[in-house]
């Protein structure tokens, strides 16, 4: 009982990955010249799929029950609190991927070198 727990734990993380990894691509990485910095803009395809995560994680005991036949609240519960978790680590990880990526893509050398304040020096 233990390892298919452990066995549908890693599978919610890895659907959940998944899941974020699809809601960052619906978001856009530019640099603003202005600002000097990464700004994200989400476009209509994000926000589809944001309403589509809600509802699932608003209902999510009833999709769970009726496709995989799971009525414990416990079970649902953590199936669902696996998924959210893979869905914010793989929106962290390519958020982050897609800003380094918009900084070396644009290569804003001309930043001036910090220097220490007067009363550290």
């Amino acid at each position: 009982m233990v390892h298919s727990d452990v066995g549908v734990g890693v599978l919610c993380l890895l659907v959940g990955y998944t899941m974020g990894i699809i809601l960052t691509k619906g978001t856009v990485c530019d640099w603003n010249e202005q600002t000097r910095k990464v700004v994200k803009q989400t476009n209509i395809m994000g926000i589809a799929l944001l309403f589509i995560y809600l509802f699932f994680v608003s209902k999510k005991s009833t999709v769970l029950g009726s496709l995989l036949n799971i009525h414990d609240p416990r079970r649902i519960g953590a199936i669902g609190t696996g998924i959210s978790a893979g869905v914010m680590i793989g929106r962290v990880i390519h958020s982050v991927r897609g800003v380094v990526l918009v900084v070396k893509a644009f290569d804003p050398i001309d930043v001036a070198p910090r220097t220490p304040p007067d009363s550290l020096a």
